[in-house]
């Protein structure tokens, strides 16, 4: 007997699932499940029990050969039901290999459902299926699309936003999320420590990490928070400087690998033309932003999206031509 745990939901309430089959499972049932019939494809009220205890009260499905438990409990339940299989001589097993539908799939196909049911992005899903769809015993005329580039679709790319104090790093990142989740205020220091933001560019998913300024600082809580966002600069896959002023030199710590574009923040607040006197990065893409209008803002995200692509040799748009026609490559 083989069973599977389908645990997507983080609420403690929420339904969850567990799958069982084999050898073993009816016996399973008939000591351990509380229910009036067991009928295909029809969902009954059951108790799970273990002795004498009534681990928790939720719906027995049968579909094929495969029984489904669907648990109210939380995941010490789920822990406690899984246990009891375990000693029924269940062993644990992927859940894609439980379901009945993709009994006859090879172990490709297998995998690129699970990715697609964990996709990031709608785009990400529609890539993963489209490869599901193809006829592996015909063999492509295209080259395969590179591993690299099928992570980078697959996995967000991680973006430090670094600066100086008060440069408008969370505000940016509030808005490429689309969420308040750093707060904002007119001085220095409102951000204490990393925050993690969530997008997509053009399907490609993205964390936006919103770190501390790196200006000098007295403040104790403060200079932890430094130390903390720059052990962060060798976890990231990037970065991305903003400023209001490249000719600051009060903070001079950033990675050591050159930024992925240098934002001029503010504009609403400064001159409509990008600094040309500032040598800093001066080899490194540009775009001058203000959220407050919301101008630059695409210009920005396109460059940060080009600098990726470029390091495995694809435009944006050869990038997502290349995943569309497939093959790809894991």
């Amino acid at each position: 007997m083989r069973y599977a745990k389908l645990v997507g939901s983080p609420y403690a309430t929420a339904i969850k699932v567990v799958t069982f089959s084999g050898d073993g499972a009816e016996t399973f049932v008939r000591e351990h499940v509380r229910v009036r019939t067991v009928d295909e494809n029809s969902a009954r009220v059951a108790k799970i029990v273990g002795g004498e205890d009534i681990l928790d009260e939720g719906l027995l499905i049968k579909r094929e050969e495969v029984y489904e438990l669907h648990l109210h409990g939380n995941d010490a339940i789920v822990e406690d039901v899984c246990a009891l299989l375990e000693r029924s001589g269940a062993v644990q097993a992927d859940p894609w290999d439980l379901a009945p539908e993709t009994s006859g799939l090879s172990a490709r196909k297998k995998m690129l459902l699970r990715l697609a049911a964990d996709a990031k992005t709608d785009f990400a899903a529609t890539v993963l299926l489209r490869e599901f769809s193809r006829d592996e015993t015909v063999e492509s005329r295209r080259p395969p699309a590179p591993a690299e580039l099928v992570r980078m679709l697959l996995n967000p790319t991680r973006v430090l936003l670094v600066g100086p104090g008060n440069a408008g790093k969370s505000t940016l990142a509030n808005y490429l999320s689309g969420e308040n989740k750093s707060a904002v205020a007119s001085v220095a220091g409102t951000t204490a420590d990393l925050v993690v933001h969530r997008s997509a560019i053009h399907g490609f998913p993205f964390e936006w990490w919103d770190i501390p300024g790196m200006d000098e600082t007295v403040d104790p809580i403060a200079k932890i928070g430094k130390e903390r966002a720059k052990k962060l600069f060798d976890s990231a896959d990037g970065w991305i400087l903003v400023a209001e002023d490249l000719e600051e030199s009060e903070w001079t710590e950033t990675p050591k690998t050159p930024p992925a574009a240098v934002v001029l923040s503010k504009a609403d607040l400064h001159c409509e033309t990008l600094p040309g006197n500032s040598n800093l990065f001066a080899d490194v893409l540009r775009a001058k932003i203000s959220v407050h209008r919301e101008s630059g803002l695409d210009e920005l995200q396109n460059l940060v999206l080009l600098h990726f692509a470029s390091r495995l040799g694809y435009t944006i748009e050869s990038a997502i031509a290349a995943l569309l026609a497939g093959p790809l490559s894991f």
